[in-house]
């Protein structure tokens, strides 16, 4: 057992767990070696015998770390096996509900519904230039290819046996692969290549081998470190160099530099870590000095493990994280439009990349170049490989997404169904797009992004709207609501008063919507009730008798009146005098116009809705309390 954890502590996982499956044989079943003998295994993604030795962990009833629980539940993923995955998860977060691996979860536990297959037009091709060992990382720089392997025999890496890695480069045309520079390539790990936009300096990741001499940090691991190259006069590679931000005491690897060649990003578990290792950005100047490190913060890294940067020359930041919620192992995600020159005016947010790109197993160092034929890569160790990381290229879709929309009418705010939409990119005249609203009256456009549309809706008997809308790289609902204006439908209305004159109207019948004062749209004078009287004054028998005319000319049309009183006097008493002001109104109608009394409502408000100032303790004319002693004559159905 002694031998097992030792080699354990030395990172040699293959080693360690070989001896601890012998002291377990042996009889030992404590929790350390269950918890060590998992972790060899998990360490090294051999995901069934991690679950079987966590499993046993848990068997034995101790109080364990509650890591141990996201690692199962990692595990389990991994298998593909969810279920069994967010039970594990459900009991890490009910003991670490403040870890953001936790809270990230709990937002999202309809993750494989939510998790948008965006990326289904992505083609993956498992690349001719993969081994049977590793191959990953491929980064495209002037027509060629570069990415690290450990194909080449040699010297053995303890934590997995395995070969070193090296830095290869290759054509376009895949045919031909070398060293990229056998001077740089040490008996260490180099991987992850990255060029300035000139071309004239390039940053990889390697262990920390300097001057043919490794080095190790307080407890004897040998981190990666960042290294920096220049190409001499003659255009060949010079000696590599440690960049000034490393240290032995921790790791920085996987650069990705950005377009305009002001910033570069990297992984790392500096001090200021998040978790396992964090996304940190730093400015670089025309020389390749690199200034100090900033980490990108909770938004992108959690407790967990994110890695693997990569920054395209749109701004969109792409990593690979084991924190943020995925559907196994690393999965890659994107931050849209990080380095963008414009004010968003969304925050940003993490996208998960989707399948296929996304798989249940590894899935990382991805890089798109959208102006070079929008090649892309992406390395895994999904099954189907041809070992155990495999690159796999594929052409970067454009971007596209959905404009949904409702057409409304604006003065009822119903839907209108049968309206004409049509969609123009604002300045390109071919880029546009019609349909009608459907029963829902909804409509729907799948466009392109970074472009301006504006969207015009027309409808018969209506008037037009509009809306413009910009749609970005990083995913957002796209709704646009155009409310178009009935058209007037004008029809002339003859009234004719007991003198037998007649007063011709003209209405917008469109008005003749609930809620409306049916004596405002007819243009009648107001109804008037003497100072303390409920009768129908002669003035208002004329205008009451227009009312009941058109009553009759439209028999659908139901009214509620409304009586009121000014303010003098006490409230109570002025409640019942407006209720008796609106008896007689109701009364004159059906007695005088045989109005069916079912069409007509009515009720008394005393004197809560003063029209003016003339409220409690306000001195005014008769005239201007009489304006509040009145009947009103509101719309409930046409």
């Amino acid at each position: 057992m002694k031998k097992g954890i030792k080699k354990y502590e030395n990172l040699a996982y293959i080693d360690a767990s070989e001896k601890l499956l012998a002291a377990v044989e042996a009889g030992e079943k404590s929790p350390e070696v269950y918890q060590k003998l998992g972790n060899t295994y998990y360490f090294n993604n051999k995901m069934e015998d991690a679950v079987k030795w966590y499993s046993e962990l848990f068997s034995l009833g101790e109080k364990v770390d509650s890591e141990y629980y996201y690692r199962i539940s990692q595990a389990y993923k991994y298998l593909g096996k969810y279920k069994d995955s967010d039970t594990w998860m459900q009991k890490f977060v009910a003991e670490n509900p403040s870890d953001s691996r936790a809270k990230l979860y709990e937002k999202q536990q309809d993750y494989l519904i939510n998790i948008d297959d965006f990326s289904k037009e992505i083609k993956l091709k498992n690349v001719v230039f993969n081994s049977e060992k590793s191959d990953f990382g491929a980064t495209l720089f002037e027509g060629k290819i570069y990415f690290a392997s450990n194909k080449k025999d040699g010297d053995k890496y303890k934590w997995n046996e395995e070969p070193f890695l090296d830095i290869y480069v290759t054509d376009s045309s895949f045919i031909q692969t070398e060293s990229f520079d056998k001077k740089l390539n040490s008996k260490l790990h180099e991987s992850s290549i990255v060029f300035t936009p000139n071309g004239e300096i390039a940053f990889f990741t390697r262990n920390n081998y300097v001057e043919n001499k490794e080095h190790t940090d307080s407890v004897g691991v040998n981190r990666l470190q960042l290294l920096r190259v220049r190409k001499d006069a003659e255009g060949n590679w010079g000696k590599a160099e440690l960049v000034s931000i490393n240290n032995e005491n921790y790791s920085i690897a996987h650069p990705t530099i950005n377009k305009a060649g002001t910033n570069l990003y990297f992984a790392s578990d500096m001090p200021g870590t998040h978790g396992k290792s964090d996304i940190f950005v730093s400015t670089i100047d025309v020389e390749g000095t690199l200034g100090t490190p900033k980490n990108l913060g909770e938004l992108i890294n959690t407790e967990g493990q994110e890695t693997f940067p990569f920054i395209n020359e749109k701004g969109d930041l792409f990593f690979s994280s084991n924190g943020q919620v995925g559907l196994g192992g690393l999965d890659v995600f994107v931050v849209r439009e990080l380095e963008f020159t414009k004010p968003l005016e969304e925050p940003l947010y993490v996208e998960n990349m989707g399948m296929p790109i996304n798989s249940s197993n590894d899935d990382f160092a991805y890089a798109e170049y959208l102006s070079k034929k929008r090649k892309g890569f992406v390395s895994s160790n999904r099954e189907g490989g041809k070992g155990n990381d495999d690159i796999y290229s594929f052409i970067v879709p454009k971007c596209y997404q959905i404009i949904d929309g409702i057409v409304k009418n604006r003065q009822t705010d119903q839907i209108l169904i049968g309206a004409k939409v049509a969609l123009k990119n604002k300045k390109d005249r071919n880029d546009h797009y019609e349909m009608i609203s459907k029963n829902d009256g909804t409509f729907s456009f799948k466009v392109g992004c970074e472009k301006t549309f504006r969207a015009f809706g027309t409808k018969e008997d209506f008037t037009p709207d509009k809306e413009d809308i910009f749609i970005p790289r990083r995913k957002k609902k796209n709704f646009i609501t155009l409310r178009l204006n009935p058209m007037p439908k004008k029809e002339e209305i003859i009234l004719v008063d007991t003198k037998g004159e007649e007063q011709i109207v003209d209405v917008d019948l469109n008005e003749f919507q609930k809620g409306q004062n049916l004596r405002e749209l007819l243009g009648l004078k107001p109804i008037r009730f003497d100072y303390n009287k409920s009768s129908i004054r002669k003035d208002s028998k004329e205008e009451l008798l227009k009312i009941i005319q058109v009553l009759k000319k439209y028999p659908k049309m139901k009214i509620d009146i409304q009586s009121h009183t000014d303010a003098r006097g006490r409230a109570s008493y002025n409640l019942k005098l407006s209720k008796a002001r609106n008896k007689s109104t109701v009364d004159f109608i059906i007695k005088e116009g045989g109005i069916d009394p079912e069409r007509i409502s009515g009720q008394g408000f005393g004197e809560t809705k003063i029209l003016n100032k003339c409220k409690d303790g306000v001195k005014c004319t008769d005239a201007e309390h009489e304006e509040n002693r009145r009947s009103d004559f509101i719309i409930l159905e046409n």
